[in-house]
């Protein structure tokens, strides 16, 4: 098992997304011929934050297959050998390789003085179709008050409303 760069679908029918996230290329692991006990295992170069005043790390990602296992993502702090887990994804999260990436957003200001190195992990789960993808890794300054909306359960349809209907929504901010 290893990682490898693709442009289109991964070599394996049955697993992997058809395509990257954005631009032309994304990686993956590619899971035929493993064994248990192996791991494709993707190191970084070390990341210097202390230049931060919010860090944080986003990732796209995209897992389908039947076999695939967990996507684990640590970050060794200051090269010491102390590392903590930062997300751990378990089994499949789409149910097609047409079916868009997910993204991860992960605050780092806890780690803010110091220089981290993020290794992905995934381990072979027992098949061929198991291919783990990631695209569009990067550093970013998190602003102080970025939110998103996680979801928007009334109106639940936009015919007949007034212009001073209710709206109920749940937001999460970082």
């Amino acid at each position: 098992v290893n990682w490898l760069a693709e442009t289109g679908s991964t070599s394996t029918p049955g697993t992997g997304p058809n395509g990257p996230n954005n631009g032309t290329t994304y990686i993956y692991s590619e899971m035929t011929g493993g064994s248990i006990g192996n791991s494709a295992i993707l190191k970084s170069k070390c990341v210097d934050l202390s230049t931060m005043n919010n860090p944080a790390l986003r990732f796209a990602y995209h897992k389908f297959g039947t076999n695939v296992g967990p996507l684990v993502l640590n970050a060794d702090i200051n090269n010491l050998g102390t590392s903590s887990t930062l997300a751990s994804i378990n089994g499949q999260t789409q149910t097609s390789s047409t079916d868009d990436w997910k993204n991860q957003i992960i605050n780092l200001s806890q780690y803010g003085n110091d220089i981290l190195t993020f290794t992905f992990t995934v381990p072979y789960s027992n098949g061929d179709l198991g291919d783990v993808a990631l695209d569009d890794f990067e550093i970013f300054e998190l602003l102080q008050l970025d939110a998103t909306a996680l979801s928007l359960s009334s109106p639940v349809t936009g015919c007949g409303l007034s212009a001073t209907e209710p709206i109920v929504a749940k937001v999460s901010n970082y």
